[in-house]
């Protein structure tokens, strides 16, 4: 007994012992839905268990068992069953050729049906007219097409014949007219201006070129026919409206008639289409000189020289300017620019 009480004693001592190092987890430490099945804790809910006793079993009383009552027998609640008396043999006479007149009838009236419905079919079976015209259309289709094939091709090459015709005449057109121009220059070179015109006469007016009608503008120029020859200056601005040369020699015309602002726009809407060409520029600044505007004259010069500064007359034109405008400095540096240009000495 002693030694039961003092084993008894060390379990105690050592479960207290023990007690202390058993850590109960907090609510913050459990792991949370996010985490895995690998954590070291689980929450696990206090379990109140209730002891339920068993009522001692009652004992069942048996009830007793109905008597079942039997009815007594009546004769009318009953039904009796007779025998039907025997037909006769005239009945069934009657009775049989009643259902032979019904036999015959059903016969006849399914022989009439099938005859009306093969009826039927016979009439939807037959081919219809319009039908037979659809399939004589879908059989001639084929030849129809090749047909129009046929005709298609022949057309195509038709345009094509009439295409290189043309072509070849436009060919023959140019080289005849390239000629004629050519030769027309030819003359206009060797100064056989009369000769040269009747030559540029010869082309329709609706195939005559810019330069042509610069050109025959140019022969009346020099056969001293200003109005015909601004004429044609005209018609060459009119075939083609940035043809700078006609702009020029329109200018020139104006110029050597004293006509000095119209002179500026011809020469201003020139250098707008060859901004390069210093004598346009020389030219204006001309104009600027006799109308009186010499700062717009000294820079129609400042520009042709910067364009071309080895012309001479561009020096002297700025010398003679810079002089009128009272700078004796400038006037001397481009007179003698000039100077050295032309070999004269200062």
């Amino acid at each position: 007994m002693k030694r039961f009480l003092a084993i008894i004693s060390i379990c105690a001592l050592t479960l207290s012992a023990n007690a202390g190092e058993v850590s109960v987890a907090s609510p913050s430490d459990m792991a949370s839905p996010t985490d895995e099945i690998n954590s070291s804790f689980s929450q696990v809910k206090e379990t109140n268990w209730v002891l339920h006793r068993l009522k001692p079993t009652e004992k069942k009383k048996v009830k007793p068992k109905k008597s079942i009552k039997i009815p007594e027998y009546n004769e009318d609640d009953y039904i009796t069953i007779k025998r039907q008396p025997a037909e006769n043999s005239e009945q069934k006479e009657k009775k049989d050729d009643v259902t032979l007149t019904k036999k015959t009838e059903k016969t006849q009236t399914k022989a009439t049906n099938k005859v009306k419905n093969n009826v039927k079919t016979q009439k939807v079976d037959e081919p219809k007219k319009p039908v037979e015209t659809k399939e004589k259309v879908t059989e001639t289709q084929p030849a129809e097409k090749v047909i129009k094939k046929e005709v298609q091709a022949e057309a195509k090459e038709e345009k094509e014949k009439i295409k290189q015709e043309e072509e070849r005449r436009r060919y023959r057109e140019l080289e005849e007219l390239t000629e004629t121009y050519q030769k027309g220059v030819a003359l206009y070179n060797d100064n056989n201006i009369d000769e040269a015109l009747n030559t540029f006469i010869k082309i329709p007016e609706d195939k005559r070129t810019p330069q042509i009608w610069l050109l025959m503008g140019n022969i009346l120029m020099d056969k001293d026919k200003k109005d015909e020859a601004v004429f044609m200056y005209g018609r060459a601005i009119l075939t083609d409206s940035t043809f700078y040369k006609a702009y020029y020699n329109l200018g020139n015309v104006y110029l050597n008639d004293d006509k000095f602002n119209m002179a500026i726009e011809q020469y201003k809407t020139a250098g707008r289409y060859s901004p390069n060409n210093p004598y346009i520029f020389y030219n204006l600044g001309c104009a600027y000189l006799k109308a009186g505007e010499l700062r717009k004259a000294k820079g129609a010069f400042i520009r042709a020289l910067e364009i071309n500064n080895k012309v001479a007359d561009f020096h002297y034109n700025l010398a003679y300017t810079y002089k009128k405008l009272g700078k004796e400095k400038l006037a001397k540096t481009y007179l003698s620019n000039y100077n050295k240009l032309t070999g004269e000495v200062d």
